[in-house]
């Protein structure tokens, strides 16, 4: 995988220069400045893709990710504001919630790093969520922050959010769930989508019942899918409480 990657890289590198050159040449024979600043930009961008791409988790223009470790140092300074501000209560609950994601982001980086796809891999990161699960039933967090750390978070926050989410029905979001199911970074985010969306079919309006549906007959249709007992059992799960729902809302 890594030596198919090489020429990519250099083509990449090659491009980027090139960019780069106009960028520069811009500067000195056209009156457009912002055009010259564009160029600038765009060059030194896939440059560095081409030559840190092995080091790059994600980019985003409008904001890098946030990784379980950020999300966790964040709530530490927190904990330290509400100290100064005397109160120590708030402070002693926040670092509470910063030591947990420390060590969920602990556990669930050097397992993903470490550790070849597999039963057991699959154990400890299920280990991971029930922890997560734990931390939401143990202490109060805040929907919306949660829901963010989903909408922007890193591959590993948002599979976090997830957990918590399944832990307290406060934390639940469908359109974070199904935003899981039908575009997921990883087939173990999909599973935790649809175990989210699975306790929340009981209170789903008719239309986000059909948008449901049709995300699990769309993720049924992807590679791998029917081959997963996991994911599979759960999706026949969701079919059934969907199935069911329409008739319990309409004895209402």
């Amino acid at each position: 995988m890594y030596g198919r990657s090489i020429p990519l890289r250099l083509a990449a590198a090659a491009v980027g220069l090139l960019v780069l050159t106009c960028g520069v040449v811009a500067v000195f024979v056209t009156e457009t400045e912002a055009g010259s600043a564009s160029l600038l930009a765009l060059g030194a961008l896939v440059l560095a893709v081409a030559v840190f791409s092995d080091r790059i988790e994600s980019i985003e223009f409008a904001g890098a990710k946030l990784g379980l470790r950020d999300l966790a140092r964040e709530r530490f300074e927190l904990a330290a504001t509400r100290e100064r501000q005397g109160d120590h209560e708030a402070a002693t609950v926040l670092r509470k919630q910063a030591r947990a994601l420390q060590r969920l982001a602990g556990t669930y980086a050097r397992t993903r790093r470490s550790m070849r796809g597999g039963p057991e891999r699959t154990r400890i990161l299920d280990d991971v969520m029930r922890q997560a699960r734990e931390l939401a039933g143990s202490t109060d967090l805040d929907p919306s922050e949660i829901w963010t750390w989903f909408d922007q978070g890193a591959d590993e926050a948002r599979v976090i959010a997830l957990g918590l989410m399944e832990g307290d029905g406060r934390l639940r979001d469908f359109f974070c769930a199904l935003d899981a199911i039908e575009q997921p970074r990883s087939p173990f985010e999909q599973y935790y989508g649809l175990r989210v969306a699975c306790t929340m079919v009981p209170e789903l309006s008719e239309l986000e019942r059909e948008w449901l549906a049709a995300a699990i007959s769309q993720a049924r249709r992807s590679k791998g899918f029917g081959t997963d007992t996991s994911r599979m059992s759960v999706s026949r799960d969701i079919s059934r409480a969907l199935d069911e729902a329409p008739r319990a809302n309409d004895e209402r």
